[in-house]
């Protein structure tokens, strides 16, 4: 997954949808568990996926949620406590 996909709906099929839904949904998850994440560790799992600006877009994303907020280089999970 590229910058282009992401900005460019028309270019973007069902399944890479789906593919990106899925990283929101299992970055979002990842930052709720840990409470704290640096979000550079997050990128060395997911460099082989997409490239930095579509990385960067994501995130712009997670944190537009409301549910987690950037510190610095960490997430941070801000949301409700889920038990």
């Amino acid at each position: 997954m590229n910058i282009d996909t992401i900005m460019n709906p028309r270019t973007v099929t069902p399944g890479e949808t789906k593919a990106a839904l899925a990283a929101v949904i299992a970055v979002t998850e990842t930052v709720r568990q840990a409470g704290r994440v640096p979000s550079g560790v997050l990128y060395a799992v997911l460099c082989d996926r997409m490239d930095l600006p579509a990385f960067e877009k994501m995130l712009q994303i997670i944190v537009g949620t409301g549910l987690v907020k950037r510190d610095g280089h960490e997430l941070v999970w801000i949301g409700p406590v889920i038990q």
